[in-house]
């Protein structure tokens, strides 16, 4: 089993999480912001999609997170996504 580095603390840096059915972002994203309130529907960094529902308006969503879908993703605005290797 392999484990992975939790942080703690703020991302490094901030991406627009593009919303996708089919592409993955090009990090892997630990955390994200939802600007206004709705669902966003993710794939994990284990390749399982979840929507997380009723998600408030300034909630930021904590995972690891390979894409936002558009399908399934209520949630208007750009939804950021944190990753520390994004410098």
């Amino acid at each position: 089993m392999t484990t992975q580095a939790m942080y703690s603390g703020p991302p490094r840096g901030w991406v627009v999480a593009a919303k996708s059915d089919s592409v993955n972002q090009s990090v892997v994203m630990r955390v994200l912001y939802a600007p206004t309130a709705g669902s966003i529907k993710v794939t994990t960094l284990n390749n399982q999609a979840v929507t997380f529902a009723g998600v408030a308006a300034g909630t930021y969503v904590i995972g690891y997170f390979r894409r936002v879908w558009s399908t399934g993703t209520t949630v208007t605005g750009e939804i950021l996504g944190g990753d520390d290797t994004i410098v």
